[in-house]
């Protein structure tokens, strides 16, 4: 999906983090994981933070990339809703998620906050999807409409 919005409008596709020395980065690096997470969950998927370890470590290099091509670039941040279904898989409430939410998105702030300082000042954050249309939510009962209160989080959280 990305790669036909990429070239759909005559962007190249950034090469992923794992080919950067035998590819070339003049169109980008993709430092991203499927399913990219917050915080750690139940999934093998590094989180955000370890995601821009890695790229800090790329700008740290400087062969890569220059401050001029940095502020000249951006970042476009995806996010699952893993890391809620992580909190549920431990146990966590549905009446606990706008705490948990919270938490969560001070993480990302972080985040955000890092990827800033390392001279990349535009950065764009997709939604998630509508946790409570998931099957997860919806798979016990007769289908007529998404749950609720998982819906509530997911425009909290969004």
């Amino acid at each position: 999906m990305i790669l036909y919005g990429a070239s759909h409008h005559g962007i190249t596709s950034p090469v992923p983090y794992e080919g950067r020395k035998s590819r070339g980065t003049e169109f980008g690096i993709n430092c991203t994981y499927g399913g990219a997470v917050v915080l750690d969950t139940i999934y093998y998927i590094m989180n955000t933070t370890t995601q821009i370890d890695f790229f800090q470590q790329l700008v740290i290099d400087a062969r890569f990339y220059n401050p001029t091509e940095l502020l000249t670039s951006f970042t476009l941040l995806f996010l699952s809703g893993n890391d809620y279904l992580t909190y549920l898989h431990h146990g966590g409430s549905i009446k606990g998620f706008p705490e948990f939410c919270k938490f969560m998105i001070n993480q990302l702030v972080k985040d955000i906050k890092r990827i800033y300082n390392l001279c990349l000042p535009k950065v764009a954050i997709d939604a998630i999807e509508p946790l409570g249309c998931l099957p997860l939510f919806t798979a016990d009962y007769p289908y007529e409409a998404c749950y609720g209160l998982a819906i509530e989080v997911t425009l909290l959280h969004n």
